[in-house]
């Protein structure tokens, strides 16, 4: 039996076209070359550039890090403050509770007691 085959047609070539030249190996070879130092030098700028990006990233909570140490050395300087306040007031209390000239002092000097006979001369300073 016959096959009825179709005849497949040959691509023209036309004469006033020129085929694409291929690049030469030494092109290659330096195409490849560019290629590899630039991806070395992409990969030196972000180690580089890693460390300077976080550090960056820092900076805000540092100046929030001194902020709050400022304020707990100002709350503790007002700590220190009351406490020797405090212990200023309850020798005081002391004082009058348990010592009888101490009170006598205070209620002639801020509240002008003063006994029988005595003259008081005041002189404001």
């Amino acid at each position: 039996p016959l096959s009825m085959a179709k005849a497949v047609p040959k691509p023209e070539t036309t004469p006033n076209k020129k085929a694409k030249k291929l690049p030469s190996s030494k092109t290659l070879n330096m195409q490849s070359m560019i290629l590899r130092e630039s991806r070395k030098l992409a990969f030196l700028i972000c180690l580089c550039g890693l460390p300077i990006y976080l550090y960056i990233l820092t900076i805000p909570e540092e100046k929030k890090l001194i902020e709050l140490e400022e304020k707990l050395t100002k709350a503790e300087q007002r700590e220190q403050t009351a406490i020797e306040e405090n212990d200023r007031v309850t020798r005081e209390i002391n004082a009058y509770k348990s010592d009888p000239e101490y009170l006598e002092i205070i209620a002639r000097d801020h509240l002008n007691y003063y006994k029988d006979g005595e003259t008081v001369i005041r002189i404001k300073r």
